[in-house]
């Protein structure tokens, strides 16, 4: 059963982050922390990031700029070896309390709904 909530929950993450072009995998975070260990969660989340990657690419092949895929890959590839070397060194209920954190901030980076942009 849990295999199943959690393909469900992925497929409904997929569409909302294909929709808002983004996001999906925060909304996987507290799911697959529920019902996997939280030592697998960023493993798993990635792994579903990682099939679902090529399947937008494909469907939107003709819509990508290329140009502006040349700028951001070589900072994308710094960042996410940046990113991994302090995921490593982080205990994972720091990085609980550190998503918490910042989901929490965007209700006021937004005012409560009241602001459309914070940045």
């Amino acid at each position: 059963m849990t295999y199943i909530i959690l393909f469900l929950v992925g497929i409904f993450a997929y569409i909302v982050s294909t929709l808002a072009g983004g996001g999906g995998a925060l909304l996987l975070l507290p799911v697959v922390g529920f019902y996997l260990s939280p030592v697998v969660v960023a493993p798993v989340v990635n792994l579903g990031n990682m099939i679902g990657r090529p399947v937008r690419l494909y469907l939107f092949w003709k819509d990508i700029q290329w140009n502006i895929v040349l700028y951001y890959v070589p900072s994308a590839i710094l960042g996410s070896i940046i990113g991994g070397l302090i995921f490593v060194q982080l205990n994972a209920d720091w990085i609980q309390v550190l998503l918490g954190i910042f989901l929490i901030s965007t209700v006021f980076q937004y005012r409560f709904g009241k602001k459309k942009v914070s940045f």
